[in-house]
């Protein structure tokens, strides 16, 4: 008795499936139709939301777009300084290293300017000179 690895819905299967429930087909009727062997796979989709179809995702407001991502990389190749590119795209200057490692633009390394790997990690562990207080030291 072999396992059978899981087949996961595309997509477009997925809009088709939501499309069906809330016509009102039965779960066994939703399976047959997106060709499923059985219905478990359709159940545990619907399951997992409750039976109501989730909303479709959208970017944060916050989250860089490709515009400001590029603007971004334009300002630090003509060696701008963090603030100078936060004022061109409106956004705070104390967001813009949050931003650049949530959108893997570059390292903490390279926004810092720690000279080693060594030296960051020590920041991390706060074993630092640098972070003397105890309430910002990891514990």
């Amino acid at each position: 008795m072999g396992l059978h690895a899981r087949t996961w819905f595309t997509p477009k299967q997925r809009a088709e499936l939501w499309e069906r429930w809330r016509s009102g087909q039965c779960v066994a009727d939703i399976a047959r139709a997106l060709e499923r062997k059985n219905k478990s796979g359709v159940y545990r989709v619907l399951a997992l939301s409750g039976g109501i179809a989730p909303l479709p995702r959208r970017r944060a407001a916050q989250a860089l777009r490709l515009a400001e991502r590029e603007e971004i990389l334009r300002g630090i190749a003509a060696g701008w300084s963090m603030r100078q590119i936060a004022q061109n795209l409106g956004r705070s200057p104390s967001t813009m290293p949050a931003a650049l490692l949530h959108s893997q633009l570059m390292t903490e390394k390279q926004i810092f300017g720690f000279k080693s790997t060594a030296r960051l990690e020590q920041v991390h562990d706060g074993h630092c000179e640098c972070v003397e207080d105890s309430k910002h030291r990891r514990s």
